[in-house]
């Protein structure tokens, strides 16, 4: 499979993808990290799509995400919605994928 974590907005690295990433590089998945809301030229079609925001100021990138990826998993304090990591993977998996996360980020244009 591949999925593809999106950080819609802040600057430290998300420790709820860097989870994600983790989880699904041990499921064998190929993990695409980015900080684009919209889907740019050249992405491969996903199996799965994640999305974080934590800023309610961030509701226009919410938006051109939700347009972009309809069937994305959204979560985080700015989402409005209440899907957790434990929700998606279970509790039981505590590793995060800090250097995939350094390493994978496509950079954002804005």
């Amino acid at each position: 499979m591949i999925i593809r974590l999106t950080q819609l907005d802040g600057k430290l690295p998300n420790l709820a993808l860097m989870r994600l990433a983790s989880y699904h590089r041990h499921q064998g998945d190929e993990v695409v990290f980015t900080r684009e809301a919209a889907r740019t030229l050249f992405e491969p079609a996903y199996d799965r799509v994640y999305g974080s925001v934590i800023f309610n100021s961030s509701a226009h990138l919410v938006e051109q995400f939700r347009r972009h990826f309809p069937q994305a998993i959204l979560g985080g304090t700015g989402s409005g919605n209440l899907h957790t990591v434990e929700q998606v993977i279970g509790q039981e998996w505590a590793q995060f994928d800090y250097p995939g996360y350094c390493t994978k980020v496509v950079a954002s244009s804005g």
